[in-house]
């Protein structure tokens, strides 16, 4: 089969599954990447492919260089990856194919780190005070972040956040259909809703063109917004007010998943406010939490335990 056509019906596949516009769009874009890259070496059809190949491709994501002339992060090599071993998968799963090479496939081992940081109410004082809400565009952009660090909600989701979505009166926001096509409702705070209130009642008007549609945020051209116009919006930002640490959306969901662990809320209430479907998810924010734990120890029992003179007498 050749490799186009193969790739087609993997995509029309995970379509038919359920699978998001935007995970469909990264999926083709890293099965692409891949097959683009064994066309080059005189491959056609999807069966002559062998693991022999697969590994060839591994090592050509090691070496590959990206548009920011850096090489290419082990997550997002294993991506790629996971890509591959999901259109074989799928295929053979179907019969579309009979063998899958990728199978025995082995994988970068991910790096584990621990979060760098989250922004405290200092840090988010300093990143508001490089927008100038007397401008509509302005007062608009500081409404978005205050949403995401008040719902730590995925960039996105606010992009298709819709004012029907919007339940104010009540403290919540409805989140239709986010990752992995879950609906959920998060509680909202005071500061995010009076910002929501005033845009939505002074602000907005002045950006609806006939193209606007009902959602809550959009561009000067009167579109929605989409998450990568907002990761390019935000870090420029930071550059703007001289913010040391990086400036991004995860960091605000860093923040919110934080803070939340830190007020003593479940882990199971932080992965519903965040959308995560299992635990190993959360390890990320709670390896964070554990920073607290020498301020904690030295509360507990530093404190609490009976001074004494150390001394060497020997």
């Amino acid at each position: 089969m050749k490799i186009d056509l193969a790739i087609s019906k993997y995509l029309d596949l995970i379509k038919i599954q359920g699978c998001t516009s935007d995970t469909l769009a990264n999926q083709k874009l890293r099965v692409n990447h891949c097959f683009d890259y064994l066309k080059t070496l005189g491959f056609s059809e999807v069966e002559d492919v062998t693991l022999k190949e697969l590994n060839g491709y591994q090592v050509h994501l090691y070496y590959y260089i990206t548009r920011y002339g850096k090489p290419m992060a082990i997550e997002s090599q294993i991506s790629y990856l996971s890509a591959v071993l999901s259109f074989y998968k799928t295929l053979t799963k179907a019969r579309v194919l009979i063998n899958n090479p990728a199978i025995d496939l082995d994988f970068p081992r991910r790096v584990k780190k621990l979060p760098a940081h989250s922004y405290s109410s200092n840090d988010l004082r300093k990143i508001y005070s490089g927008i100038d809400t007397d401008s509509i565009y302005g007062f608009q952009f500081r409404t978005m972040l205050e949403v995401f660090s008040s719902t730590g909600i995925r960039s996105g989701e606010l992009c298709s956040l819709r004012l029907k979505n919007l339940e104010l009166d009540d403290g919540f926001v409805f989140i239709k259909e986010g990752k992995g096509l879950k609906d959920r409702r998060l509680p909202i705070g005071k500061t995010a809703i009076a910002y929501l209130k005033g845009f939505l009642n002074d602000v907005r008007i002045h950006l609806v063109k006939p193209v606007t549609g009902d959602h809550v945020f959009v561009t000067k051209s009167g579109r929605m917004f989409d998450r990568y116009s907002i990761s390019k919006k935000i870090p420029s930002l930071g550059k703007k007010v001289k913010f040391k640490k990086p400036l991004n959306c995860k960091v605000f969901r860093v923040t919110v998943a934080t803070s939340l662990l830190r007020a003593n809320c479940s882990p199971r209430e932080v992965m519903d406010m965040l959308g995560h479907s299992d635990l190993a998810s959360l390890e990320y924010y709670l390896a964070i939490v554990k920073k607290d734990l020498k301020k904690t120890h030295k509360k507990a029992l530093d404190k609490k335990l009976p001074k004494t003179d150390v001394r060497y007498s020997g």
